[in-house]
């Protein structure tokens, strides 16, 4: 099932891919979070706003039973 992982040209992909990606964007802050006990930098509060609105809009795809490319 293809799903819209971001508004760029390429921003739709198969629900696989919007996973990893997402996974690989979470990683990062995710990983900082637990080293700092808690604590987040900015750059990593910007990196889990981003990763919200990706997850809203992958919702949104999957609710209407995916997208068309």
């Amino acid at each position: 099932m293809l799903v819209r992982y971001d508004h760029t040209d390429d921003g739709i992909v198969s629900a696989e891919i919007a996973l990893i990606r997402l996974c690989d964007l979470l990683h990062s802050p995710l990983k900082s979070m637990h080293e700092m006990d808690g604590d987040m930098l900015m750059s990593d509060y910007q990196t889990l706003l981003s990763a919200e609105w990706r997850i809203d809009l992958i919702k949104r795809s999957l609710y209407k039973g995916g997208e068309e490319e």
